[in-house]
């Protein structure tokens, strides 16, 4: 998928409620649109060292460093369209989520508790390609800076968002706010080559039953995922200027509008 290109999207749904006082005052109404993820709208893969020049997009969305004997290590990557919006509209709030679809990490000193990690998105600042990227090209013929990603030149040192994940939340959606990076997209300030994620650096050569807390694994459901409930959702919250058709209704009315809507091609 082409960079800031927007496809044809299941489950793209606009609710807007506003005040009739807000709308006679000429005050903007919020609405939010969620995007579920898919094949048509997104793409996505997974890095991993010990396949350095396999692809591995639909196979789901691994993080783990250093893992096991074989000193594993997965780096997921994410790309998608921009969400077409009414005109004149204001971005608010840009939650990038995930469903969590398992989590590993924990300590085998501590009656194997689970360990609370933090997981950080970060924007991508090189091209790549979801059905040719490896842990050691971007893209055919195209290297990344360093095997399997470079901090600074394939993508941002610094993170967008960062939380904390442990397995209580196995199966609940994951959520980092990219406001701001979304933002840039949309304004033209920066490309959109998506987002990484990024977890704790593992140690080599030392496992979970040695007491390595960083010796797990982090799973997300990805955007091939066959159940559209399991799947990644972009949630955009923005606001748009009252039309002035709409102050007849009056101070005190409501407003709302349910209805299903497409991403431009």
């Amino acid at each position: 998928m082409k960079a800031n290109q927007a496809k044809n999207c299941r489950g793209l749904t606009l609710t807007l409620l506003a005040s009739a006082a807000a709308v006679l005052c000429g005050t903007a109404h919020g609405a939010v649109t969620s995007v579920i993820l898919n094949d048509s709208n997104s793409g996505d893969n997974f890095l991993y060292n010990n396949g350095p020049t396999t692809n591995f997009a639909g196979s789901g969305l691994f993080y783990y460093d250093k893992r096991g004997g074989a000193n594993d290590s997965a780096r997921p990557v994410i790309q998608f369209g921009l969400a077409a919006l009414p005109g004149g509209a204001t971005i608010t709030n840009v939650k990038l989520q995930f469903k969590l679809q398992q989590y590993t990490f924990i300590d085998s000193t501590n009656g194997n508790a689970s360990v609370t990690h933090n997981f950080s998105m970060h924007q991508m600042l090189s091209s790549w390609s979801e059905t040719t990227s490896t842990w050691n090209e971007r893209s055919t013929g195209n290297a990344w800076s360093s095997p399997g990603m470079a901090a600074g030149t394939d993508y941002a040192a610094a993170a967008v968002s960062t939380i904390a994940v442990n397995s209580s939340m196995q199966g609940t959606y994951l959520s980092w706010d990219i406001t701001s990076l979304y933002n840039s997209w949309v304004s033209g300030a920066s490309q959109n080559y998506g987002v990484c994620i990024q977890g704790p650096a593992g140690v080599a050569g030392f496992l979970a039953a040695n007491g390595d807390t960083t010796d797990g694994v982090f799973r997300l459901y990805n955007t091939e995922y066959a159940d559209d409930t399991f799947r990644p959702v972009l949630q955009i919250t923005y606001e748009v200027p009252a039309p002035a058709s709409l102050g007849a209704l009056g101070a005190g009315g409501l407003i709302l509008l349910r209805r299903r809507r497409t991403m431009a091609s």
